[in-house]
């Protein structure tokens, strides 16, 4: 008997198609200088590799993770332009606007899921990262077609800088010249 359950759920496995979770990942939107803000998208890659044809996704969920809060600190979020932001509870959450979901028509690839808030507090490497507990039926990407949702999972490790960006020296530079001309013109 117990061979035979074995033989049945390998060819069941054979025969169902195999599911494949999209690919997750964060971008840091530079620059991140001390004491200012900074963001980071959370993007999907192949959201429907291996989902059935016209499945469409229909929320989100997942929790937020700073490895040293005292480099910064996670201030909030926002939903990804498809979705709308149903966040509580310390998670991030997220509902399509489309009450069918999110199609692969509807989007290019990558799908930004949501935009992330942090504020830089001293110079240094922390990562981020964001995860889902699917013990909890709020977290994971949940699927039109399916009933248990994928897990999400992404890390990133960006730096703080005390170093001014090119961009700011080049406006304090030309901010001193303009100084400089006007006291010419003052002095003489």
């Amino acid at each position: 008997m117990k061979k035979t359950l074995s033989i049945f759920a390998f060819a069941l496995a054979a025969v169902l198609p195999q599911a494949h979770a999209a690919n997750l990942s964060l971008n840091v939107i530079p620059p991140i200088a001390v004491g200012s803000p900074f963001d980071v998208q959370v993007l999907a890659t192949n959201v429907f590799n291996g989902k059935p044809a016209g499945d469409a996704v229909v929320a989100y969920g997942f929790s937020v993770a700073v490895g040293d809060s005292s480099i910064f600190t996670f201030t909030g979020e926002d939903a990804g332009p498809l979705f709308t932001d149903v966040s509580f509870g310390g998670l991030v959450e997220g509902f399509a606007t489309d009450p069918a979901g999110v199609d692969a028509g509807a989007f290019s690839e990558p799908l930004i899921l949501a935009v992330l808030h942090f504020q830089a507090l001293k110079a240094g490497s922390t990562s981020i990262s964001i995860a889902t507990d699917l013990s909890d039926p709020n977290q994971g990407l949940y699927f039109a077609d399916e009933i248990s949702p994928d897990s999400i999972s992404a890390r990133v490790v960006p730096t703080v800088s005390t170093v001014p960006e090119p961009g700011t020296l080049a406006l304090c530079g030309l901010a001193l010249v303009g100084v400089s001309l006007f006291r010419r013109r003052v002095v003489s």
